[in-house]
């Protein structure tokens, strides 16, 4: 269940998440509606089958502002090399943040939240937001040198958000489906997700491992002391 551990695992490192706005303008400078549907797709394609991933990015960098040109071939050749540390690189954290930033400004959304990963919670994310596309910015604002996520999670059998919030680890794995990721790799860096939420509740967590001395645990088996279990987990209602 942990998105950006497959993630890391089968491409390597990280970008941003799930299904998309309509945007503002049509010009070369700015993200047009149809950037925004294939950035969108790229992201919804984390939490399918990875081997697409290179298509959709490929299918974005088509779409995407001629503005962005240098930034979005860096995050495309990410997304299509066959080196999982092409996504962990200085280089493609500085290029995917200013893609990230552009779709938050010019991608329409019912609402755009800027969210701080500290260690360890989520600030500025409120508790309840209405329905339909969001866009979500991930700052990582670590003091203690960690990589942050924020996934958003539903239970794949209605399961309210407390309920989820109270299960074990892998016990969450097995019961939870996520439908938006952000993750951010480097202390300071950002990035951007859009993604649709209907009304209910939903789970938002960091499942990564506390990494000892810079170093993340290896192994497929759940962690057992995860950035949520020192506070970084939350609720979020989403509204009619």
């Amino acid at each position: 269940m942990s998105p950006t551990r497959s993630r890391a695992r089968l491409v390597g490192g990280a970008l941003l998440l799930a299904a998309v706005a309509t945007a503002c303008g049509d010009d070369a400078e700015s993200m047009s509606t149809a950037a925004c549907d294939r950035y969108a797709e790229l992201q919804a394609g984390f939490f399918g089958d990875p081997s697409a991933l290179g298509a959709a990015a490929t299918a974005f960098g088509e779409a995407a502002p001629d503005s962005l040109e240098e930034d979005v071939g860096v995050v495309v050749a990410a997304f299509n090399s066959d080196d999982p540390s092409a996504m962990s690189t200085p280089e493609f954290a500085a290029a995917n943040e200013r893609v990230g930033a552009a779709v938050f400004d010019d991608c329409d959304s019912v609402v755009a939240l800027d969210v701080s990963g500290i260690d360890y919670a989520f600030d500025g994310l409120p508790s309840s937001i209405s329905s339909g596309r969001v866009a979500v910015r991930l700052a990582n604002d670590t003091a203690s040198g960690q990589p942050h996520e924020l996934v958003i999670l539903t239970g794949t059998d209605g399961q309210a958000a407390d309920e989820l919030r109270d299960l074990p680890m892998e016990q969450l794995m097995q019961q939870a489906r996520p439908v938006g990721l952000v993750f951010v790799e480097q202390p300071g860096a950002a990035a951007t997700t859009l993604v649709d939420l209907e009304p209910g509740s939903y789970l938002v967590i960091c499942t990564l491992p506390v990494a000892e001395n810079g170093e993340q645990p290896d192994g497929d088996a759940p962690p057992t002391d995860t950035h949520a279990h020192h506070g970084m987990v939350t609720t979020l209602t989403v509204e009619a």
